[in-house]
């Protein structure tokens, strides 16, 4: 599904990630740096500030009284530790924005305004900072241009008339020599930045989708914080299907057949029909077994030496009963003798499956985190080992299901050479338009600061 919000799991470490350069805007960046390295100043001033604020009304205020905001940062001035305000409105947005962390030391950055105002004021000004820098070019949450352009992958864009329509309509959208070029956004919850993606890969919609309004994270999907900008996909599987897991599905059925989806689906509901039972797996060494034995062994405490001095007494006395066993008939070709040896022989058995056992860990798992284990080493390798992870962060509706099937989409996308799956659907009026992106590049969640991370896969074909 797109735009899934799972609750990050806490337990896994996060992994190395890069960060989204902003676009090169001098002017606006040295704007937004000024702006913001004066909040020492305000910050220490804003006590004064208010007082003077206060004493304005009844005339006793002054212009710049000493120790305020504005006679630091003269003072600092003076000494050459400060830049003279340029007043241009990126200095001012990023003054406001960091007055947010001080409620206070806002006032006179938005007309002298008492505290209270200001600090309903203050979650605006982050909201104002980041909304500038967006406008400007300057902000870059998701795997830029720049570093898309550098993997070595060859451009391989659909030709069809439809691909070139629905790219037409959509904003944002182009068609470029080096791949298709979008604007795209998602919808998720502020924990999961930087947080591995349950589905080898994360789901967008392209800018200014109407079908945002779905993913603000009261129905399970999607979440508060928007992450937005602009990417580059070279080789995206091109698929018919709107939102809601049908592109993925539709991407699958072409790479691996209408008998492979089948397939792969109903290794998924086998899993899901069996969710939440309660039942456990016995497991030596990572692996699941079924074997009695290693049941009772770990029944006793996992040691196999303890389950094989517990059979000696056994042992000894089918032993003896064999010795003493008659080779007459008891059934028809069967003596009491064949009956006492096939005895023997099966304790024998198991006393030699446990010894196969000494020196490994027994142990036991829920069942269903056994069964995703098992799936993902079968269909999405790339995230072998995440079964408890993938398990712990869908646990809302049908999380679980599609966290499995889309995991499996991106590991076939990625292993026939595509970037994305880019599913299109048709307007009322009949004109295709692309309807939403799973870029299978991405292996965490985005984060507002620009921080993402490739794939193994990309980031070995990187330059």
């Amino acid at each position: 599904m797109a735009l899934l919000d799972e609750q990050p799991y806490i337990g896994y470490p996060q992994m190395g990630r890069r960060r989204a350069m902003p676009n090169t805007d001098v002017q606006m960046n040295q704007g937004l740096l000024r702006g913001a390295s004066y909040y020492p100043y305000d910050l220490l001033g804003s006590p004064v500030d208010l007082i003077n604020m206060a004493l304005k009304p009844i005339g006793l205020g002054s212009q710049k009284p000493v120790m305020g905001s504005d006679y630091l940062q003269s003072l600092a001035q003076q000494y050459g530790l400060s830049q003279q305000p340029t007043g241009s409105n990126a200095e001012n947005v990023a003054r406001l924005a960091m007055s947010a962390m001080n409620p206070a030391t806002g006032a006179r950055a938005v007309g002298r305004v008492v505290e209270p105002t200001m600090q309903a004021l203050a979650p605006k000004a982050g909201m104002a900072l980041e909304n500038y820098m967006a406008q400007q070019g300057l902000l870059q949450n998701i795997v830029p241009v720049s570093t898309a352009r550098d993997i070595k992958m060859p451009v391989s864009l659909p030709t069809d008339d439809v691909f070139r329509k629905a790219v037409e309509n959509t904003p944002g959208a182009s068609i470029t020599d080096e791949g298709l070029v979008m604007n795209v956004m998602r919808k998720q919850k502020p924990q999961q930045a930087e947080t591995e993606s349950v589905r080898g890969g994360i789901f967008y919609l392209p800018e200014g989708s109407t079908s945002m309004k779905y993913y603000g994270g009261g129905n399970a999907y999607g979440g508060t914080e928007k992450i937005s900008g602009e990417t580059l996909y070279k080789n995206p599987l091109f698929v018919k299907g709107a939102t809601g897991g049908k592109a993925p599905e539709a991407a699958y059925e072409q790479i691996m057949g209408k008998e492979g989806l089948k397939t792969m689906q109903s290794d998924v509901n086998n899993i899901i029909s069996g969710y939440g039972s309660g039942n456990v797996k016995v497991i030596v060494d990572g692996v699941a077994t079924d074997s009695p034995v290693a049941n009772r062994i770990l029944r006793m405490g996992g040691n196999p030496e303890t389950f094989i001095e517990s059979m000696q007494t056994k042992l000894n006395t089918q032993k003896q009963t064999l010795e003493k066993a008659s080779k007459e008939e008891v059934l028809e070709g069967i003596s009491a003798y064949d009956i006492a040896k096939m005895d023997l022989d099966s304790t024998l058995n198991m006393i030699d499956e446990a010894k196969s056992y000494v020196g490994k860990r027994i142990s036991n798992r829920q069942s269903t985190v056994v069964d995703v284990e098992n799936f993902l080493e079968k269909y999405a390798p790339d995230l072998s080992g995440y079964a408890d992870y993938i398990i712990g962060n869908s646990k809302q509706g049908n999380q679980l299901k599609y966290a499995l099937q889309e995991a499996a989409v991106a590991q076939k996308a990625r292993d026939a050479g595509y970037d994305a799956v880019l599913g299109y659907s048709k307007k009322r009026t009949g004109d295709p338009v692309l309807s939403e992106v799973f870029d299978v590049r991405e292996a965490i969640y985005p984060s507002r600061e620009g921080d993402y991370r490739l794939m193994d896969k990309f980031e070995g074909l990187l330059d």
